[in-house]
């Protein structure tokens, strides 16, 4: 997203986080993304970003989903310095 100037839970090819699972085989039988993005500073940012998602009820169900076993988490930032935060929570069939 950051390289790619997007802010989306599809890409611009339309592909969800699911079917780029689904293409790289990973499994699952429950899965959730949640996505954040900032320009705090450094110190501050994935406090921020975690603070909002907690705010968020959709966002605080995926974190305390009990069916969730697997997180992925990612971070990157573009070249203005906005920070993308991805979280991709993965639990079996």
């Amino acid at each position: 997203m950051a390289s790619r100037s997007y802010f989306s839970h599809t890409t611009p090819e339309g592909k969800s986080v699911f079917d780029l699972m689904t293409e790289r085989g990973i499994p699952f039988g429950w899965a959730g993304e949640n996505l954040a993005r900032n320009n705090y500073p450094d110190a501050e940012s994935a406090q921020v970003a975690i603070r909002d998602l907690m705010a968020s009820s959709a966002h605080r169900a995926n974190i305390l989903h009990p069916n969730y076993i697997t997180i992925g988490v990612g971070l990157a930032s573009d070249s203005s310095g906005m920070k993308y935060f991805t979280m991709i929570f993965v639990g079996p069939a």
